[in-house]
């Protein structure tokens, strides 16, 4: 059976089941309300929809900026190396 494909889907089967008991576990424990699974589903691809592009963003700006870093000294590094 082939998985659907959601917009904003950045989890793995594994990652999306955790996620998913999670939520309901949360709910459960903090609100004293049982949600079922499908609800759990609806409240997960609403966050990933809502917000899951603007986190991905973030990190590959984070990921860039460390990685100039890193260019930055090696440059440094390389220049100190030729006197």
């Amino acid at each position: 059976m082939t998985a659907i494909k959601r917009k904003g889907d950045y989890l793995t089967e594994e990652q999306r089941r955790t996620a998913i008991k999670e939520i309901v576990d949360y709910f459960t424990t903090e609100r004293d309300q049982d949600i079922g699974v499908i609800a759990a589903e609806e409240i997960l691809d609403f966050v990933l929809s809502t917000v899951g592009d603007n986190i991905r963003n973030f990190t590959l700006d984070e990921a860039k900026n460390i990685i100039r870093s890193g260019c930055d000294n090696i440059e440094v590094n390389l220049d100190l190396a030729k006197s």
